[in-house]
């Protein structure tokens, strides 16, 4: 079946989905929830105590230092709202290798917030630069090319480069990319909805709240692991803990069945 996919500018979010009323009516539920994940992390926790400010920041960035530079680049993107000067300086880091700094300035590109750029070539650079970050295996940046390579935006689509690159970040515990390769897996194929079952547990026992939904959801269904209504409501509860109202319906039609 085809998974909606969602093209993510922010931090990783869901659209809204109703449980169904039963829940035999969708055999796939935990794929149908949920397209392809991206997400950010905050920038500049490598950098020193020194450089908290944007002056301070500024003073070590014009001296050439790549950290400082990404550093600065966060802080004008989410402090001072400025993307111009945020691009520039992810750029100056980028420019030096630094794997941070170049998965930060896909983003800028992805989320068309580089307004001199068209959409098109805007996708085109974000994967320039996601790849330049996954290339040095960092795995926020290999999950967010698969969602690229998925999607067919910026490169040609390709299955097999979306799986790859999220079993590369999905290895080095990148909990949205876990969540990503389980939903390739999560098919009407036992032993691939098993594959399914291990990869949301793995993001699930990381405290990721989507995963401890979809994971709740193959318990509920029996889908890839037998069927347990108690380990559906652990994990039901342990997402609707952390406000995923997605969970929290479907605790409530498991409870009321």
């Amino acid at each position: 079946m085809t998974i909606q996919t969602e093209r993510l500018t922010t931090i990783s979010s869901v659209k809204p989905f109703i449980f169904a009323a039963s829940l035999a009516s969708c055999l796939f539920l935990a794929a149908c929830a949920q397209g392809p994940l991206s997400g950010r992390v905050a920038a500049g926790k490598d950098d020193t105590n020194s450089c908290q400010t944007v002056s301070s920041c500024r003073k070590a960035a014009e001296q050439g230092n790549a950290v400082a530079q990404n550093r600065l680049g966060f802080m004008y993107e989410n402090i001072v709202r400025d993307d111009v000067q945020a691009i520039y300086w992810y750029h100056k880091a980028a420019e030096q290798g630094l794997a941070q700094a170049q998965y930060n300035l896909g983003w800028m590109y992805e989320g068309h917030r580089d307004t001199a750029t068209d959409g098109p070539e805007a996708m085109s650079q974000a994967a320039r630069w996601y790849r330049k970050a996954a290339d040095q295996g960092y795995a926020p940046a290999q999950n967010s090319l698969g969602v690229l390579y998925e999607d067919g935006d910026g490169v040609t689509r390709d299955d097999v480069q979306s799986v790859s690159w999220w079993r590369k970040a999905a290895e080095q515990g990148d909990a949205r990319a876990q969540v990503n390769l389980g939903r390739h897996y999560d098919t009407d194929d036992d032993e691939a909805c098993a594959k399914a079952v291990f990869w949301y547990h793995k993001a699930a026992e990381q405290g990721y709240a989507n995963a401890q939904y979809l994971l709740g959801t193959m318990y509920a269904l029996g889908h890839g692991v037998a069927q347990d209504s108690t380990q559906a409501a652990f994990w039901y509860r342990k997402a609707a803990a952390q406000g995923d109202n997605n969970a929290l319906g479907s605790l409530d039609d498991l409870q009321n069945q």
